[in-house]
């Protein structure tokens, strides 16, 4: 007999007599019950007491506005009504024994103890109601507020002072006398402090709560309560510091009476004075203390009751419980359980639960017989399922060094059969599969693998390699390792999964050789479009999302290789050019490509690509469907030519064309003028023919230049040399300058017919018809509307004697100033030489920098 036994069944014995009895657990369950009822009804107590205090507080902070508002409001009359006094006009003239009088006047309407004071700026009293005139008047002391007044020209509240002749606390209202513009007095409505009691009238306070006014250095203007104690004298310093850190908020303090209080505050803006309202803290903790008494009660009364309901209930279910071992017993006799019905729903459920679990019991024999038999038909068929998918499994037991080659391996039939080894054959040693069945260029890859297997704290291993069967064939194997460990977490063996997975390997070759080709095959495609100059668009499939081009396709399109050239696609890249045709935007389905993503062939398609910056280039080709081998469309390609110079090739032919038609046009109407006028006024045949010659001349000079610059524009200082070289060397000299200026065609044809009558008559009549004479011509531009200004000045000449009446050469050029240069001329004869200004618009903008002479 084990002598430890009887100590056992003690053992038992005291745990059971330990254990709790049901009446005690049901009365610790009514007890838990009531509590959580009892906690939840004080925090429901301490929230509605929080949410009533917050409201509260912020019903006090609303009194405290509106009492700030009201004093803010006395404050600012008491303001408006010391600046009108201030306007008064004895003030103004000086006159102060008539000022005194409606000073006097404005004090009966005031508060009593009210008093007017007038300061100068030196601080001196000149007038102080309370005195009699004769009376010596003392200096100001220490009166800041009279001082701000002089520095800000603007009204001040002071804070508490002592009166320089009753010592008694006041607050005045200061503003400033300003006579001619200059701030000469201040002007001081000093009001005793009960007077502001007024203002506590207009408050409506609970009992016991406390208002008071505070000035910005924590003085006390004004109470409710003991106004007479307290009024003067300093707020406790937990106060001052709360004001001083916030303009408005709530601190707890003891009040003056040395009651704890919480203070509401909020300050005046004009004047820095703070409202304060006091609440007492007993009326604010008081409703928290009577609801917790009452829960506190309540809850003890309502567990008494629940645990006395408990025992009695516990008692009434106990019996039937105790009377389930009889049936216990029975079944544990193997004898079915016969036990009358209890009166207790579950008790009886028990009861009737023990008489199932006995023929359970009987049927459990027999099942698990049939389980077992179930079993070995299940081992079967999982060996024949391994065997056809090629897959067995192995369990590896290594020895106690861990080495890779130690320990022995056993294999499931499947297994084995996938290394060729016999049915007899299924377990080998570890030692002999390495240099048996594993490939010899594999080997020193699968130990090293092993090995680190082993030495890691990871649970499975996976790896594939390649094996020799026993018939000598090659295979390649999938392998799937796992640990099994011990209760003490030690190696206890190694599970595995074995699979050949030769076929799959030879076909992933073969497929990753087909890849190998169609991305060769797709390098030398992409290697042929890039060194194409054509425009190749093609889309990867029929909706056209993505496509792609070749080299010269993104160039064209200013895009970086390997951009999303679809315009169809939620994409940002095409978004600085639009596609036209024939004057009008092609959007995303009409586009050539998408139309032969839909199956259509496009041929001949000619469009426009127009860029932000307004540039564009022209593209013409074709665009057809792609198609996979069972027809249906599976993108689409399209081959474009860029264009571009030969439209505007076309463009500028056109142009030229109409140019050249306009300009033979204009050339011929402007020769046909120059006859007619030249022959009106010459007077002989000759005269016609030299002038007419002259002028004709002067047309081609023009012409020449602006041909230079494909009828762009011409300079200005060309224009001049050429009309005047003709001339330098004839007699005198020739002087131009002046800073570089483009002009237009129009202007420069103008311009040179004008150069050309003013340089043929000073040839003939002035300054280049003798040796001494000179020719100046200077032009400037003036102001910023870029008009033109041109001197003409000749010095050295014959005397110049102003004509009878102006010959057709000055007619000729006022005409020409005004109507083919849209400007004004003024032409000179002064004794030393002819002079002349032109001054017209430019309509290109004028170079600056090189000075032609």
């Amino acid at each position: 007999m084990n002598p430890l036994k009887p100590v056992a069944a003690l053992r038992r014995r005291r745990r059971a007599d330990r254990a709790h009895s049901l009446r005690s657990r049901l009365v610790l369950l009514a007890v838990a019950i009531a509590l959580p009822l009892v906690l939840f009804a004080a925090f429901m107590v301490v929230r509605s007491y929080q949410t009533e205090r917050a409201r509260l507080e912020e019903h006090s902070r609303g009194l405290a506005r509106a009492f700030t508002l009201a004093v803010e409001r006395d404050l600012r009359s008491k303001v408006m009504a010391v600046e009108t006094l201030a306007t008064a006009i004895p003030l103004q003239t000086g006159g102060l024994a008539g000022f005194r009088l409606q000073a006097e006047l404005f004090l009966a309407r005031q508060p009593e103890g009210t008093a007017i004071v007038l300061f100068d700026r030196d601080g001196h009293r000149l007038l102080d109601t309370r005195l009699p005139p004769s009376v010596p008047l003392p200096d100001a002391r220490d009166r800041t507020a009279v001082r701000q007044v002089f520095e800000t020209g603007r009204p001040t509240v002071s804070d508490l002072f002592p009166s320089a002749l009753d010592g008694q606390p006041r607050v005045s209202v200061d503003v400033p006398v300003t006579v001619a513009g200059r701030v000469d007095y201040a002007l001081s409505m000093q009001v005793p402090l009960n007077s502001l009691d007024d203002l506590f009238d207009s408050q409506t306070l609970p009992e016991g709560w406390i208002a008071a006014i505070v000035d910005r250095n924590g003085m006390i203007l004004a109470r409710n309560l003991s106004s007479e104690r307290y009024v003067g004298l300093e707020a406790t310093p937990a106060l001052r510091a709360a004001i001083r850190s916030a303009s408005e908020g709530s601190v707890l303090v003891d009040s003056r009476e040395g009651e704890s209080v919480v203070a509401i505050f909020s300050s005046l803006p004009a004047t820095g004075w703070t409202a304060v309202i006091g609440i007492p803290q007993d009326d604010l903790e008081a409703p928290l203390q009577r609801g917790l008494w009452i829960t506190a009660g309540g809850g003890a009364l309502l567990a008494g009751v629940a645990a006395l309901l408990a025992a009695v209930i516990a008692d009434r279910i106990a019996k039937p419980i105790l009377s389930l071992r009889h049936a216990a017993f029975a079944l544990a006799r193997g004898k079915m359980p016969d036990r009358p019905p209890a009166g207790l729903r579950e008790v009886d459920a028990v009861g009737r639960a023990l008489g199932r679990a006995g023929t359970l019991l009987r049927a459990a024999a027999a099942a698990r017989d049939r389980t077992e038999r179930a079993l070995r038909r299940s081992e079967a068929l999982l060996h024949r399922a391994q065997t056809l998918a090629r897959l067995g499994h192995w369990v590896w037991t290594p020895d106690p060094e861990m080495d890779p080659r130690g320990g022995r391996s056993e294999y499931s039939p499947a297994g084995a059969a996938l290394f060729g080894l016999r049915s007899q054959d299924l377990v080998v040693s570890n030692k002999e599969y390495v240099d048996r069945f594993v490939h010899p260029e594999d080997r020193e890859v699968v130990l090293r693998s092993m090995q680190a297997f082993l030495e890691s704290d990871r649970r499975e291993r996976v790896q594939t390699y390649r094996v020799l069967r026993a018939d000598g064939a090659v295979r390649t194997i999938s392998e799937v390792a796992e640990k099994v460990l011990r209760p003490d977490g030690t190696l206890d063996h190694v599970l595995g999964i074995v699979q050949d997975i030769t076929e799959r390997k030879h076909g992933e070759e073969r497929l990753r050789e087909s890849e190998r080709r169609e991305r060769a095959r797709a390098g030398e495609l992409a290697a042929l479009l890039d060194a194409v100059p054509a425009i190749v668009f093609v889309a990867e499939d029929p909706e056209c999302r993505v496509i792609s081009g070749s080299r010269a396709t993104y160039e064209l399109l200013r895009l970086p290789p390997g951009s999303n050239l679809s315009k169809t696609a939620a994409t940002d890249a095409t978004a600085h050019f639009k596609v036209f045709a024939n004057g009008a935007e092609i959007l995303g389905p009409a586009l050539p490509l998408q139309r032969a993503a839909r199956g259509e062939t496009v041929r001949g398609h000619e469009e426009e690509i127009r860029f932000a910056d307004g540039d564009s280039r022209y593209l013409y080709g074709d665009a057809i469907p792609l198609r996979d081998e069972t027809g249906a469309v599976t993108g689409a390609i399209g081959a474009f030519l860029d264009i571009t110079e030969r439209k505007r090739g076309e463009a500028q032919q056109r142009l030229l064309t109409a140019e050249l038609s306009h300009r033979v046009k204009n050339t011929l109407a402007v020769v046909q003028a120059i006859a007619a006028q030249t022959l009106r006024h010459a007077p002989s045949p000759e005269a016609f023919g030299k002038a007419f010659m002259g002028r004709l001349r002067a047309l081609a000079a023009a012409h020449g230049l602006l041909t230079q610059t494909q009828w762009q524009s011409a300079g200005l200082a060309d224009v001049v040399w050429k009309a005047l070289r003709p001339h330098a060397g004839v007699g005198g000299a020739v002087l131009a300058e002046g800073p570089e200026v483009e002009l237009s065609p129009k202007q420069t044809l103008g311009l040179s017919m004008v150069l050309h009558e003013l340089a043929t008559n000073a040839a003939k009549y002035g300054a280049l018809s003798v040796p001494t004479g000179r020719v100046e011509v200077r032009w400037r531009r003036d102001g910023p509307e870029g008009r033109l200004s041109l001197q003409w000045r000749e010095t050295g000449g014959p005397t110049v004697q102003p004509p009878a009446a102006e010959g057709f050469g000055v007619q000729l050029i006022r005409r020409t100033v005004a109507y083919d240069l849209d400007g004004e001329v003024m032409i000179g004869y002064e004794p030393a030489g002819l002079v002349g200004e032109l001054v017209f618009p430019l309509s290109h903008e004028a170079h600056l920098g090189r000075t032609a002479s």
